[in-house]
């Protein structure tokens, strides 16, 4: 009886009680979602991380049957935000020691830059300042999205990721939040109400479910970067806005780059331009970088003005802290961006400044060399570059030259593609 419960329970914290067809392969993806889980299986903090994700996940159901209970009349973005939120704070004392300080300030300060409800707020309002300014191109017999959808956007934007709340981040593949999303938030839709940004109420129906799910249920996944970049295709007035499939891809694709650049890019007199430099690096350059994971520390020294005297700095990249080693989201993310931009430009008539591609190409070529170079440095002695603390040059000499003719793949098929 012992065992069979042990296995009923592994398999509950393996998919998060969610049915196994929760976890099916939606697009190729490579390696499956099963091999990731297995990968974090093996290792027994990742374990109790997800275990605690599973204790999340049931609260959340729970908590949404009994919100549902309450009749409350608020918004549905805000009853959402304040479950998670609430959820994530009881999960505090959870937490092993040296992470629960760490958890509670980020809990404090949500609503502050980068962290999580800044950045669903700000999605938001992109979402709808896009569609906005881009109306005249976009609504009547030009139709991308019927009104009540570019709304529908609204409220995506403003609750995509939400579901990143409800567990640690080494519980987290990159489906997860997508699925709990698709799975829970998803029972619960039908017939909730949403105040936009101008004070609109709609009232969600099952066709709005249905767009609401298919566009979150599949907005993200580094491993999945060749088919998201074929996404763009979706916009190609060729394509039926009537076709609820089609209109969940264009959701879908209007969602990856607003998501990518944040409101770093706007349309904004009469185009498509970056409109903040610095927070294009932060959204763009410097995510790209989170998915280039080196055992690396590289150094650069600069020259800065300090008091009216010239000094030396030194800034560090720590290769270390991304998330992943997949350089060919570069390669394939700018694939789909060039495509987004090019067809709201030729077949939409939606102006884009002349110098956002090139930007959106030059940062990941620049993170690229940048890769390419600590990976030669480190391995030829420059002092500029070390390796992070506790590693063994000799156990990943094998990896980083298999690692270095991946990224000079993914510069070699920029620089020709573009």
């Amino acid at each position: 009886m012992e065992d069979e419960f042990e296995v009923q329970f592994n398999e509950a914290v393996r998919r998060l009680s969610l049915s196994e067809s929760a976890y099916s392969e939606v697009l190729p993806s490579s390696p499956t979602i099963a091999e990731r889980l297995d990968i974090i299986l093996e290792n027994h903090k990742s374990v109790k991380a997800r275990e605690l994700l599973l204790r999340a996940v049931l609260k959340f159901d729970y908590d949404l049957t009994e919100y549902d209970r309450k009749n409350d009349q608020r918004s549905y973005d805000i009853q959402l935000l304040e479950i998670v939120k609430k959820i994530a704070s009881d999960m505090v004392p959870a937490l092993p020691g040296e992470e629960q300080k760490r958890a509670s300030d980020m809990i404090q300060n949500l609503k502050e830059s980068p962290w999580l409800f800044f950045h669903l707020n700000k999605t938001g309002n992109s979402i709808a300042d896009f569609f906005k300014k881009t109306e005249q191109f976009t609504k009547g017999e030009n139709e991308l999205l019927s009104p009540k959808q570019m709304d529908l956007m609204e409220f995506v934007g403003r609750t995509h990721d939400i579901c990143k709340l409800l567990g640690s981040l080494n519980a987290q593949i990159d489906p997860d939040h997508e699925i709990i999303y698709r799975e829970i938030i998803g029972k619960h839709l039908e017939g909730k109400a949403f105040v936009t940004h101008d004070g609109r109420k709609i009232v969600f129906e099952a066709e709005d479910v249905r767009f609401i799910i298919g566009v979150v249920g599949l907005h993200e996944d580094i491993y999945r970067e060749e088919g998201f970049a074929h996404q763009a295709e979706s916009l190609k007035k060729e394509n039926n806005p009537q076709d609820i499939e089609v209109a969940i891809a264009r959701g879908r694709t209007i969602l990856h780059f607003v998501d990518i650049f944040g409101d770093a890019v706007k349309f904004q007199d009469g185009s498509l331009r970056i409109v903040d430099q610095d927070a294009f690096q932060t959204r763009f350059i410097d995510l790209f970088r989170r998915h280039i994971k080196l055992p690396i520390v590289s150094t650069e020294t600069k020259l800065t003005m300090v008091d009216g005297e010239v000094k030396e700095e030194q800034f560090f990249t720590e290769w270390f802290l991304g998330k992943v080693f997949r350089p060919q989201w570069g390669e394939h993310g700018v694939s789909g961006l060039t495509w987004t931009f090019e067809i709201l430009r030729d077949e939409w008539g939606i102006n884009v400044d002349p110098a956002l591609i090139p930007a959106v190409q030059d940062g990941i070529i620049q993170v690229l060399k940048e890769a390419e170079a600590a990976i030669e440095g480190v391995r030829g002695g420059d002092p500029k570059y070390r390796y992070q603390q506790g590693v063994d040059p000799e156990e990943v000499q094998v990896q980083l030259t298999s690692n270095l003719e991946k990224i000079q793949h993914s510069l070699s098929a920029l620089m020709t593609n573009f």
